[in-house]
């Protein structure tokens, strides 16, 4: 007898066990549906973005002695041609194209190089619009930056959404 109502509470205990796991199972798999549809949306809004506004400039990322935009690209996963360029010499020779171009320029690595580019991307090649990134951007950084003696266009705190990205793509 004794064996028949541990078996009951064995089976009571199991059925529990399985009420458990079946409320755990239905979690998860809420969850991941609910994360399938956050991604689909977020897919859709990106390429709603893209579509509104594919770039009618040549998009360049300078990597100054640095692998930044390179990851950061892969990173984001850009939905328009873009190039990255890693010597003065090749910057030069595509701003010279007269191409309407949005270059961007990683402050955090190389700003002293930063400093020293924007004025003379300023005179010698007015068509392109530099956008300027970095971690630790201040508002007295940014303000500086933008001074008629800099003439950075847009300042863009790192790390940052592709949806902020595409507002200065343009």
């Amino acid at each position: 007898m004794s064996t028949k109502s541990n078996l009951k509470i064995g089976t009571l205990s199991n059925i529990e066990d399985l009420e458990t796991q079946l409320e755990f199972t239905v979690d998860v798999k809420l969850r991941e549906e609910r994360e399938k549809k956050k991604k689909v949306e977020q897919e859709s809004k990106i390429q709603e973005i893209v579509e509104k506004k594919k770039p009618k400039s040549k998009v360049l990322f300078f990597d100054f002695t640095n692998e930044f935009f390179e990851t950061w690209a892969d990173e984001l996963n850009f939905p328009f041609k873009y190039r990255i360029v890693n010597e003065l010499k090749e910057l030069t020779l595509s701003l010279k194209s007269k191409t309407k171009t949005i270059l961007f320029l990683n402050y955090s690595l190389t700003p002293k190089a930063v400093e020293q580019l924007l004025p003379q991307i300023k005179v010698k090649f007015p068509h392109t619009k530099v956008v300027v990134t970095g971690h630790d951007l201040t508002p007295q950084l940014i303000t500086k930056l933008k001074s008629p003696e800099l003439g950075a266009k847009v300042c863009l705190k790192v790390p940052c959404t592709l949806e902020e990205v595409m507002k200065h793509i343009d």
